[in-house]
């Protein structure tokens, strides 16, 4: 083996230790790190579903007067001038 061979190999021994000394390092905790909480982690999906669900008994009525076959737009303004 020459010197170029040798010297290669020996540099990607050390690129290989490099490597392995950062991932335990990565892996280590930071105890100056700040761990950040699951802000949902005591949240009650469940119930926050149904209220979030719940229909207003009224939303659905329409108009007496109201004879078209489709639904309210709920984007009409009302005519203010009249």
């Amino acid at each position: 083996m020459n010197n170029y061979s040798r010297s290669k190999l020996n540099l990607i021994a050390f690129v290989i230790t490099v490597n392995i000394k950062i991932m335990i390092k990565n892996s280590k905790t930071d105890p100056n790190k700040k761990i950040e909480k699951d802000p949902y982690e005591n949240e009650d999906f469940q119930k926050n579903k149904e209220e979030n669900t719940h229909v207003e008994s009224d939303s659905s009525k329409r108009p007496e007067e109201d004879t078209s076959p489709l639904p309210p737009n709920p984007n009409k303004v009302d005519d203010h001038d009249s």
